[in-house]
């Protein structure tokens, strides 16, 4: 994607959700959300010469993760690597002092999308997330529904209209009001 991107950080960006956030052009967190940074690991299993193997190519995957961070900070690497040694939680401010984040956004916009098959269960899924009953409680099926999220204009970048379009049983939804 050539356009700008944005990632917003809701809840909890741990482990390699903190790490592939950072690819976006900005990064967004809620001010309630954490952000977790730390070695990379793996299960292993073999002789020793596999578990050499394995060993090195953990320290390639941090060398890379470390600099990712250190890209997007402009921190050093070898900085980040001592807080990923002690494998560190930032809150948003912490975050945003730090360079992981850009800012914190009140309430970032989010889109979401659930499968059909998953809204068995739970035990009170909405009306409107069930069936014919989505364009009823409020929401507003598009006339085409596609695998393509549809565009919609933003006064404040892109996560703005997230807003104001779910995905629901497969389909595009926007939220009126």
């Amino acid at each position: 994607y050539k356009g700008h991107t944005v990632a917003s950080i809701e809840g909890l960006a741990a482990s390699a959700a903190s790490y592939f956030a950072l690819t976006a052009d900005e990064v967004v967190i809620n001010p309630s959300a954490l952000v977790m940074i730390h070695n990379p690991y793996c299960c292993a299993c073999g002789d020793s010469e596999q578990m050499r193997k394995t060993a090195d190519m953990l320290d390639k995957v941090r060398l890379t993760i470390s600099g990712q961070y250190a890209r997007k900070t402009g921190k050093d690497a070898s900085e980040i690597e001592v807080l990923m040694d002690k494998e560190t939680w930032f809150t948003a401010d912490e975050a945003v002092e730090f360079g992981l984040a850009d800012r914190a956004v009140d309430a970032a916009p989010i889109a979401a999308c659930i499968d059909p098959s998953m809204l068995k269960n739970f035990r009170n899924a909405p009306d409107a997330l069930i069936g014919d009953e989505a364009v009823s409680g409020g929401l507003q099926a598009d006339t085409a529904p596609s695998n393509d999220a549809p565009e919609a204009e933003a006064a404040d970048g892109a996560a703005e209209a997230a807003a104001r379009v779910v995905c629901v049983n497969g389909a595009f939804l926007k939220v009126e009001g």
